[in-house]
């Protein structure tokens, strides 16, 4: 299934409002839009990397959480954004929010599908970026890679191991992450 871009720009306000509804829509450039239905390729590499950067946060009182919205403000244009996978450091939650985070979390996670568009990905990994996410991973289970996105720093594509110094002792062997793919 395709992902839907609707005609109607509205405000952050209108958006807000709306029911959520599956698959779930973020706002960007102040319009709604469609995420992607996820493959089971997709999904499966989420609920791994869920689970292994989700146990390494427990240790350390972080959060990991799935399709969280974030409200990212970029300028004077907030966008409304699910990240596949986000961790939210320890301290930088006071409390757990009933809806949605206004506060930008150190990593967003973006797991490609088959129909998502190239510009579409990069889009949100510079609007990310801009609104004060430390790291992005993008990540291709039909590759096997991941590339991480800094804004000091040129894209890096990884193969191999997983490890990044915005997370302290987090490693992951990317084998390990694509296993159950076959």
């Amino acid at each position: 299934m395709k992902r839907m871009t609707l005609d109607l720009t509205m405000s952050l306000e209108e958006f807000l409002s709306r029911p959520e509804v599956k698959p779930y829509e973020e706002y960007l450039h102040r319009r709604a839009i469609q995420k992607t239905v996820p493959s089971f390729p997709h999904s499966l590499t989420q609920a791994e990397l869920a689970r292994h950067l989700g146990n390494w946060a427990a240790e350390r009182g972080g959060f990991v959480v799935t399709e969280q919205r974030c409200l990212l403000k970029v300028g004077a244009d907030t966008h409304v954004v699910l990240p596949d996978v986000a961790f939210f450091p320890p301290g930088v939650l006071r409390s757990i929010p009933p809806g949605a985070v206004e506060i930008p979390p150190l990593l967003a996670v973006e797991v490609l599908s088959p129909d998502d568009v190239y510009g579409r990905i990069q889009d949100k990994v510079l609007l990310y970026l801009a609104a004060g996410v430390g790291v992005v991973w993008v990540i291709d289970p039909i590759a096997r890679n991941v590339t991480l996105y800094r804004s000091t720093d040129p894209p890096k594509v990884l193969s191999d191991m997983l490890q990044d110094s915005s997370l302290e002792g987090f490693t992951l062997n990317l084998h390990t992450l694509f296993a159950k793919l076959g």
